[in-house]
């Protein structure tokens, strides 16, 4: 037998209006589930980076520091990771960040190694990147910031380009 058809029916009106009386608490799952999240206290990346290298002497850069956003990103944008951290508090949204936090390692080191092999065996995925990546770089090192925090790091009062050779 197969539904072909449904009719629908009103069969009355009632009235369903809820009436508060006295003051209300509906309490969530979490103890601050529904709540404002606390405010977290914000590290800049680099100071992260920077006590890494200390507590583990480490000798971690720049090129760390986008390794590791690159792992944050990848997990904050796992659904179910995204979920947890929407609906829980901090330590119920680590419990499900733990167990896939090595997941999304290895899946972005995967896909790296995917990136890398297209790198070197694609001509033109290599042209293309490396005329994008040129660009960039140049653009990078160049920028008035980066004299700056070069100058303030080498305590000169001129930065010179490594590629002229003062006359």
């Amino acid at each position: 037998m197969d539904l072909t058809h449904l009719r629908i029916v009103k069969t009355g009106a009632a009235d369903m209006h809820l009436i508060a009386e006295g003051p209300q608490m509906l309490p969530g799952f979490a103890g601050d589930a529904g709540a404002a999240g606390r405010e977290v206290e914000e590290v800049p990346l680099a100071q992260v980076i920077a006590d890494l290298n200390d507590r583990y002497g480490l000798d971690l850069g720049t090129a760390d520091q986008v390794w590791a956003v690159q792992q944050v990103t990848a997990i904050a944008e796992d659904p179910v990771v995204a979920q947890a951290g929407l609906v829980n508090d901090i330590d119920k949204f680590g419990q499900v960040f733990d167990q896939h936090l090595e997941r999304v390692v290895v899946d972005r080191a995967e896909a790296n190694d995917t990136l890398v092999k297209r790198f070197f065996d694609d001509k033109a995925f290599h042209e293309a990147f490396t005329h994008v990546a040129r660009k960039h770089a140049y653009e990078l090192i160049r920028r008035p910031a980066r004299h700056e925090a070069q100058r303030r790091a080498t305590g000169s009062s001129t930065a010179q380009d490594p590629g002229i050779t003062p006359s």
